[in-house]
């Protein structure tokens, strides 16, 4: 009768390893530590990060959100913004919004300029990230319409907001 309570037992403690396993060789991008800065001779010009910016909202626009999701089937805020960054600067910022928000300068919101992240307190223990465009707009992965475009000014993200975030 014993063993078979063991197999269960050894079967979960075995899933634990591999799965650490697993997060120990992830690939540097999916690495939640990792973080890559490209050496900018000059930093890129607002027009130049915002006619990016609007392309790939183009590319995305609509796709629904998914918690831990990092495609076109489905997309967290942190992916847009990992993915985002990559695609416009070569940037590799870590996967998470607690990680992303580790990373780059504070800076006020008086401050904000087009390409920083905006990220909120959306709930007690929940965050939020978005990219500033323009005019109190940024983009993001917002979990009731997917990529979208929304005013910072708005009542909800305005009670929300915690902090911006320079990365360049």
């Amino acid at each position: 009768m014993t063993r078979w309570y063991l197999l269960p037992v050894i079967m979960l403690f075995t899933g634990c390893v591999a799965n650490q396993a697993v997060v120990n060789t992830a690939e540097p991008d999916q690495d939640e530590h990792f973080f890559h800065l490209p050496a900018f001779k000059h930093p890129p010009s607002a027009n130049m990060i915002k006619a990016r910016l609007e392309t790939l909202f183009k590319e995305w626009k609509g796709t629904p959100y998914k918690w831990g999701g990092n495609s076109k089937r489905g997309i967290d805020c942190s992916a847009f913004t990992q993915i985002s960054y990559k695609q416009i600067f070569s940037m590799h910022l870590p996967r998470t919004t607690r990680y992303q928000v580790s990373y780059g300068k504070r800076i006020s919101l008086s401050e904000i300029d087009t390409g920083d992240l905006i990220f909120f307190k959306t709930r007690r223990d929940g965050y939020h990230v978005g990219i500033y465009i323009d005019e109190n707009s940024f983009v993001h992965a917002s979990t009731s319409k997917g990529v979208t475009i929304s005013k910072l000014d708005s009542p909800y993200w305005t009670r929300a907001f915690w902090q911006v975030r320079r990365y360049f």
